[in-house]
């Protein structure tokens, strides 16, 4: 029980106490009936203790401490009338509680010995007016305001719940619409361009140029596929627990830097690139896709911004994280000069940046004395990046 439950439950009885106590000093100080002065205080001292248990029977309290009033003590009576008023769920009982309790105050006053021409006997009807009045009063205002915070809670709640309905809704519009967009825009370009490659491929004689085709027409396949994942996640609302294809992995990345077009140094970790058998891997799905993302987005602006330049990719363990540094001196080629129409998203590194926070890793992106760039990252193991994705 909190202190302030007790405080509030103990303190009812102690008034009742202080007002036993009052009425056994003055109504029965001076009288000389021992016997009649035993069982009213038995009778007075059991009142404090009917009142603790107001709460749990409030309408047996009640009329437990009716009889009190006979010996002049109307404070435990008082009280057991508030918490009626404030605990009764229909006002019908309040009503009747209210009733007895004024007859049995008015009993004091004898209709028969009242000539109403004494103003004591219009006072002690006030009075028992008033004791009636005042409890009642007061419970059923503190039952009011109870009831109406805990309406206003529930329309706050009823409204929060409403906003986060219609905010999911907007989501999964945009999400619809963004699926769409890619559906039709996207995918349709990425098909024309395999549809090119394919016929160039058949239809050129130059060795060269047929495997450049050939490697055009693979990677407008993986980006089909990769395109129709991301669809599909857009449309399922992020909630697709299996996309139907391989999801990028640590296992991945030497088949990936075998395909960039670039001389690549490449110092991996072997044992980073054995999956993991019969246990989790220790490197979460995210953090695995984190890695694989970072290096494909560097790879390809170095192919993009640096083209000859000399590539150098690091990925080993320490300290319970994958650290990946991936460094590109300056452009090889004798004259480079990047296409201004090449296309950009803009967004990259950025993107980069929010994959690593989010498993709650590190993620640095800057240029080099030599005229190069440097990328380094840091991604946890699975315990920190559990913790640490929402």
């Amino acid at each position: 029980m909190r202190a302030s439950q007790a405080l509030w439950l103990l303190l009812p009885a102690c008034a009742a106490t202080v007002d036993i106590a009052v009425q056994l000093e003055w109504a029965y100080a001076d009288t000389n009936d021992s016997r009649k002065l035993f069982w009213a205080t038995v009778a007075l001292c059991a009142l404090p203790v009917v009142v603790l248990a107001r709460r749990r029977w409030p309408i047996a309290t009640f009329l437990t401490t009716l009889p009190g009033m006979y010996l002049d003590s109307c404070i435990p009576s008082m009280i057991a009338l508030y918490t009626v008023a404030l605990m009764a769920t229909r006002r019908r009982v309040v009503t009747v509680c209210t009733v007895v309790f004024l007859l049995w105050s008015g009993y004091t006053l004898n209709p028969e010995e009242a000539t109403w021409d004494n103003p004591t006997d219009y006072f002690i009807l006030m009075d028992a007016v008033a004791q009636a009045i005042l409890p009642v009063t007061l419970g059923l205002l503190v039952s009011s305001r109870a009831e109406l915070t805990a309406r206003v809670a529930d329309l706050a709640a009823a409204r929060s719940r409403e906003d986060a309905l219609s905010a999911e809704r907007l989501l999964v519009a945009e999400r619809t619409r963004l699926a769409r967009e890619m559906h039709d825009v996207v995918a349709h370009q990425v098909s024309l361009i395999s549809v090119e490659a394919a016929a160039l491929q058949m239809t050129t004689s130059d060795p060269a140029v047929r495997d450049s085709a050939c490697a055009v027409r693979t990677m407008a396949a993986r980006t089909l596929d990769e395109l129709r994942q991301v669809v599909g996640v857009l449309r399922d609302g992020g909630n697709r627990a299996d996309t139907g294809a391989p999801q990028p992995r640590l296992a991945g990345l030497p088949q990936l830097i075998r395909e960039c077009q670039l001389e690549v140094e490449a110092r991996i970790d072997p044992r980073l690139l054995q999956p993991a058998t019969g246990s989790p891997s220790r490197w979460p799905t995210l953090v695995q896709h984190a890695v694989y993302r970072t290096v494909q987005e560097a790879l390809t602006n170095i192919r993009k911004h640096a083209p000859g330049a000399v590539v150098s990719v690091r990925l080993h363990e320490s300290d319970g994280h994958l650290c990946l540094r991936i460094h590109n001196g300056p452009p090889g080629l004798t004259d480079p000069h990047p296409d201004p129409d090449l296309p950009s998203g803009g967004y990259g590194l950025i993107g980069l940046a929010e994959r690593a926070h989010l498993v709650g890793g590190t993620f640095e992106a800057r240029p080099t004395d030599d005229g190069g760039h440097l990328v380094t990252a840091s991604f946890p193991t699975r315990h920190a990046a559990e913790a640490t994705s929402p």
